[in-house]
Formats: C-alpha cells, sequence, structure tokens
C-alpha cells in the first residue's frame, strides 16, 4: 500500500487505516 500519512509519528492513525482498508 502507497502511504502518503506520516507513519513515523502517527504509528497508530497508520494502524487505523489499516484495519479500517
Amino acid at each position: 500500500l502507497g502511504w502518503t500519512y506520516p507513519c513515523d509519528i502517527w504509528s497508530v492513525g497508520c494502524i487505523l487505516v489499516e484495519l479500517c482498508s
């Protein structure tokens, strides 16, 4: 997946997006 989110900072956000996707 092409992450366009600051996963380095919002790791939790990336996890949520991954779960929602």
